[in-house]
């Protein structure tokens, strides 16, 4: 027989170890589930949160974060500045999947109402029942790698000969990889490498405290592994680490060095790092374009979907406008590119970077 004692909850004090234990042992968990980085996007953000759970007695079986972005545009979305986000249920609570899916929807529906929107975003859930088709609209979006470890020695003789070569290439040129992300590295090192990268690809940057913070709260769990020349760094990489993977978010280098291939490096001296902690995947997190794809398919990585889902406050209320993949970005869009990249200078990036960030919420 059900329990009825099944019902939402917001979040207090009483369910945040139960909170974090959930989203650990998920295999769907990412560290953007995590209560180190809600607490991150509140600070870095000030966006109002609205976090639910669905319990049965004192059991969870549910966690939903959601933001509300406040100021113009107002959005609601689950959760901002990163690529995973929404609802985990419990594996142990397989069999009330449906009845805690349509609790949060209506709960969805009611923050919704309170806020005056008329959608909120989900990115990539994972659920079995059939039910969530009825209660969630869904929007295919890009693909995501993964890759699953093994011992170092079985897996560089998997990956592609290029992966091989560039990583040789590396050691022979005498660089070296080391994890770095105290918060005067992140300063001086990182933070002027990532603006350069962001340059380049004409991309928003985020502001240095998204970076301080995420060390803050994540402690040991926030890494970024830096290729050094010498005295130079040449490359880095940043991963968020959850028990049973570590999702890649940044990675930028310093294009004088390229030929020395310090983005290789990086990547393997975190995959190698990830295995010996006893992690399960390295995430390549999303593929939006085809050198992307080509890059993480020379590491082995599998090609899973990617979408967002979206709760709507009306019924037959139309689906928002969303991000077409990179690939069907007009001519228009290309050829501005290069004209951003050469009129934005590389101080005023520094300042305009977070508040352009905050502004489109993501």
């Amino acid at each position: 027989m059900r329990s009825r004692t099944i019902k939402v909850v917001e979040l207090s004090k009483t369910y945040e170890e139960r909170w974090e234990k959930l989203v650990d042992e998920h295999p769907e968990g990412r560290y953007s589930h995590s209560l180190r980085y809600l607490r991150l996007v509140e600070a870095y953000s000030g966006f109002c949160p609205e976090y639910h759970l669905v319990v049965d007695g004192d059991d969870v079986v549910a966690v939903m974060p959601l933001f509300i972005k406040t100021g113009f545009p107002r959005k609601a979305s689950s959760v901002p500045f990163a690529d995973y986000g929404g609802i985990l249920v419990s594996p142990q609570h397989g069999g009330r999947e449906e009845d805690a899916l349509r609790l949060l929807a209506e709960a969805t529906r009611a923050v919704l109402k309170r806020h005056r929107l008329e959608s909120c975003e989900f990115k990539r859930q994972i659920w079995s029942t059939a039910a969530s088709g009825e209660l969630f609209r869904r929007r295919p979006l890009y693909q995501l790698a993964q890759l699953q470890l093994k011992d170092p020695a079985a897996l560089l003789k998997a990956v592609d000969h290029s992966v091989r070569k560039n990583i040789n290439r590396a050691v022979k040129s005498g660089l070296v990889a080391r994890d770095q992300s105290d918060p005067e590295t992140i300063r001086t090192v990182f933070y002027p490498m990532y603006l350069r990268a962001m340059q380049k690809l004409s991309s928003i940057p985020h502001g240095i405290d998204f970076f301080l913070e995420a060390k803050a709260q994540f402690g040991d769990r926030f890494k970024i592994f830096i290729a050094w020349h010498e005295n130079t760094p040449v490359a880095c990489l940043v991963g968020w680490v959850h028990p049973q993977r570590v999702v890649i978010t940044q990675i930028a280098s310093d294009d004088q060095y390229l030929q020395m291939r310090g983005p290789d490096l990086v990547h393997w001296e975190l995959i190698k790092w990830a295995f010996e902690n006893g992690l399960k995947y390295f995430d390549f997190s999303l593929v939006r374009y085809e050198s992307q794809a080509q890059y993480k398919r020379k590491w082995g990585g599998e090609f899973l979907e990617y979408h967002l889902d979206f709760v709507l406050a009306r019924a037959g209320a139309s689906l928002p406008a969303g991000a077409k993949p990179v690939h069907d970005r007009s001519l228009g869009i290309r050829q501005l590119k290069p004209l951003m990249r050469h009129l934005v200078p590389l101080g005023v990036t520094r300042h305009i970077g977070k508040p352009i960030r905050l502004f489109m919420g993501r």
